[in-house]
């Protein structure tokens, strides 16, 4: 095998997941994978494992329920293993895949609406969302059903305490879909609001980068929407309300990537990481 096993490990951690837990983000593994399919037929038969091997996952991605014949691998593979580990991984949550970005649309423009349009909704909404709720908990999808609990603790609270209800932390799979449901809110409903999906999934990977140099990398290359004053607002309302709510642990999360995204606007983005990588380097003074 060419791959290093914590390379293959990664690979069958976030297909499972994109199939279980993290539906919405499947349209971007499936990305990934396409340019790792994409790479490994440039390499020629010494990387035909590795092309296979993405071959079957981008076959899973695109119909989970029904992969298309021939795309199995066999026992004698090189990457037969870990091609297990998926199936096997994704097969302990139930068959199929977690809220795709279609689902995630339809359910936040639905429940912006209620709270704010149609009011007359709301209970009908919250019977459907109390049916996903029971789904997700018998499909062991944690972050979903943690979704879906947020949601319905919008849907229950008092008139205008919505925002103090609606927590999730900032780290999570569905922090930002909620930020935005709470944004359209916040604008008088979901034809109102400014912020859209694609920005939301903007803000989420900049907020889960896991350093500061996937950090700039997400900025750089979504500087028109990062540095926007839409979402130095979004960045603020929510501070705002993690802070009311005493989360202290998010606000600070929070605070501290609103301060780099204003420090950039005023500095530049390189002048601003170049301090911050630099910082972080290792001393190697004796």
């Amino acid at each position: 095998m060419f791959m290093p096993a914590e390379q293959i490990e990664r690979i069958v951690d976030n297909t499972v997941a994109v199939l279980t837990t993290h539906g919405n983000r499947r349209a971007e593994w499936q990305g990934v994978i396409a340019d790792a399919l994409s790479l490994a037929r440039q390499g020629g038969p010494p990387w035909q494992p590795e092309a296979e091997f993405f071959e079957a996952i981008q076959a899973l991605l695109q119909s989970p329920d029904a992969p298309p014949a021939g795309t199995d691998l066999s026992a004698d593979h090189p990457y037969a293993a870990a091609w297990a580990a998926i199936q096997s991984g994704v097969a302990e949550f139930g068959a199929g895949p977690g809220l795709s970005d279609e689902q995630l649309d339809f359910i936040v423009h639905r429940t912006a609406e209620v709270l704010t349009t149609d009011p007359d909704g709301r209970a009908e909404w919250r019977t459907a969302l109390s049916g996903a709720l029971s789904e997700a908990r018998d499909l062991k999808r944690t972050d979903d059903a943690e979704f879906f609990e947020a949601l319905l603790a919008m849907l229950d609270a008092p008139e205008g305490a919505e925002e103090r209800a609606a927590g999730l932390p900032p780290d999570h799979n569905y922090a930002a879909t909620l930020a935005l449901i709470w944004a359209m809110v916040e604008a008088g409903g979901p034809s109102n609001a400014a912020t859209t999906m694609e920005t939301m999934r903007i803000v989420r990977d900049f907020l889960a980068a896991d350093d500061w140099t996937t950090t700039r990398r997400v900025l750089e290359a979504h500087a028109d929407v990062l540095l926007s004053p839409q979402v130095d607002e979004l960045f603020a309302s929510n501070l705002a309300a993690c802070r009311a709510r005493g989360e202290d642990e998010a606000a600070r999360m929070l605070e501290q990537h609103l301060i780099i995204l204003r420090a950039c606007r005023q500095r530049g983005i390189a002048p601003v990481f170049d301090l911050l990588e630099a910082a972080d380097a290792p001393d190697d003074m004796d």
